[in-house]
């Protein structure tokens, strides 16, 4: 049989509780990611709900811009993909 000294169960636990805080942290940041993303779609939703029931609204909002409607749009597909 084998032979673990106390120095190998530490250096086990060390390595298990940096990979748990690991998964921990990077489940967190996905979290994150999905909520920030979901934001950003109904942000784009609200504006061509907009665009569609008053179309002269963008004249008199001159500092919402179309600028943002790529990125809107790149945050709608990327969405998608974490969904799948």
């Amino acid at each position: 049989m084998f032979r673990f000294t106390i120095r190998d169960g530490l250096w086990l636990t060390v390595v298990l509780a940096m990979v748990l805080g690991w998964w921990l942290w990077n489940q967190k940041l996905k979290q994150r990611e999905f909520d920030l993303l979901s934001a950003a779609v109904i942000i784009e939703m609200l504006i061509r709900d907009l665009d569609q029931h008053d179309p002269e609204w963008r004249k008199s909002r001159p500092y919402i811009t179309p600028q943002f409607e790529s990125q809107l749009r790149a945050a709608s597909e990327r969405l998608d993909k974490l969904g799948q």
